[in-house]
């Protein structure tokens, strides 16, 4: 959920809300860069006080990390065009023209 800009500068939900939180909060955000497998352990390590990524919620994760669910995802499609979807079997349901 974040991504470099045409500027090379990290953008995206988990960015902004980041700058959001800490202008809510009152202290300066530092954003640091880590490989995705090293997120929890560099929380862990004190790296870094807080993770924000798209990372998922599972048993496994939460054995040595705290999650907040502060939104709510779920599976979706776009067909490209209007009536050009198609669904791989009779149970998968597609959306169609719902942009």
């Amino acid at each position: 959920m974040e991504f470099r800009d045409n500027d090379k500068n990290l953008a995206g939900l988990d960015i902004e809300l980041q700058q959001k939180l800490g202008e809510a909060l009152g202290v300066k955000v530092e954003v640091v860069e880590s490989p995705f497998d090293q997120l929890i352990n560099s929380a862990q390590t004190g790296r870094v006080d807080v993770v924000m990524s798209g990372i998922s919620d599972t048993m496994e994760r939460q054995k040595t990390a705290d999650f907040v669910d502060y939104f709510k995802s779920r599976a979706g499609c776009t067909p490209r065009e209007a009536g050009q979807a198609s669904s791989p079997s009779s149970r998968t349901p597609v959306a169609r023209n719902w942009l």
